[in-house]
């Protein structure tokens, strides 16, 4: 068998214009340090388009697939292009607990306008962090959000939300903030806040 016809097509990369490749999906068990799942993927694929073959693939190497239960207590921690709306309620729907970042940046610059308080991170000397304060309306299961605003060299902004079905406490865990230093002062808001996480 030719090996060419098993490869996707190489295509230009993204971050290297001048650069023809394929790009490498991984799904990685961060805990034991080992490779759950390797897929090659055609040079302009983003995860955005490919999330959903990756997880189905590492649910068929964990067996998965009919472990509810094992689901549940499955942490995803997603890279933005990842974050889709779409995908993460997939995930939720799959019973999985999703932490990363959302993928829409205007809707980033929204929810960061929500924001009551902005806490600086002692751990980041010049980000700020705070929780947005709209209800999660539209996703299928209970999530917190946490937005996170740096200063761009010219000045402005640059704003990430992280979306998390996590509780606050664990979000401000994984998210490696101190929670000797913000946590009294990053109290979730009642409405970003389900006590039955």
């Amino acid at each position: 068998m030719d090996r060419k016809r098993l490869l996707p097509p190489k295509a230009t990369l993204r971050s290297q214009r001048d650069r023809r490749g394929r790009q490498l999906g991984r799904v990685f068990a961060s805990r034991y340090q080992e490779v759950v799942v390797d897929r090659l993927f055609d040079g302009k694929q983003q995860l955005v388009n490919a999330l959903q073959p990756l997880m189905r693939a590492a649910e068929a190497t964990l067996e998965l697939e009919n472990a509810p239960a094992q689901r549940g207590q499955t942490l995803l921690r997603v890279d933005s292009g990842g974050g889709s709306l779409k995908d993460i309620n997939w995930l939720l729907e799959r019973g999985y607990l999703f932490h990363g970042k959302d993928y829409s940046t205007q809707r980033a610059r929204n929810l960061a306008e929500t924001v009551e308080r902005w806490v600086d991170d002692p751990a980041n000397p010049g980000r700020q962090v705070g929780w947005v304060t709209v209800a999660p309306s539209e996703y299928v299961r209970p999530v917190q959000r946490l937005a996170v605003r740096c200063r761009k060299n010219n000045g402005q902004w640059g704003i990430g939300v992280l979306v998390s079905a996590l509780s606050p406490e664990q979000v401000l865990v994984l998210t490696h903030r101190s929670l000797k230093q913000i946590k009294n002062v990053l109290k979730p808001n009642k409405c970003s806040c389900n006590s039955e996480l």
